[in-house]
């Protein structure tokens, strides 16, 4: 299993990699990769050092409080309520638009 994880985190990396490298042109690229590479790993340290020590502190289920957690917070960004504020987009025909007509 741990193999599959790191099968697709490489897929991921080197993928990602590529497509930054075409779609930033020029000598762009070698920074844009190399800022987007710091984060990454950088990232990846913070987690691991925050997990080892909430692990040594709180042993398994101060682990999963923590990782529970992280997976709630993106839903708390979620709208709870969708009042009047969402606005659906009135349907013009091109006849109301004057650019064509049905043939009849």
């Amino acid at each position: 299993m741990l193999f599959l994880l790191g099968y697709g985190w490489n897929l991921c990396l080197v993928g990602g990699s590529g497509v930054l490298t075409r779609q930033v042109p020029g000598a762009g690229a070698t920074r844009a990769q190399g800022a987007v590479e710091a984060t990454s790993w950088g990232t990846s340290t913070l987690a691991t050092t925050a997990s080892t020590l909430m692990f040594v502190h709180g042993g398994y289920p101060m682990l999963a409080i923590g990782a529970a957690s992280l997976c709630i917070l993106p839903l708390l960004a979620l709208p709870l309520e969708r009042g009047d504020d969402v606005r659906v987009p009135e349907v013009v025909t091109l006849e109301q638009q004057g650019l064509g007509s049905r043939p009849g």
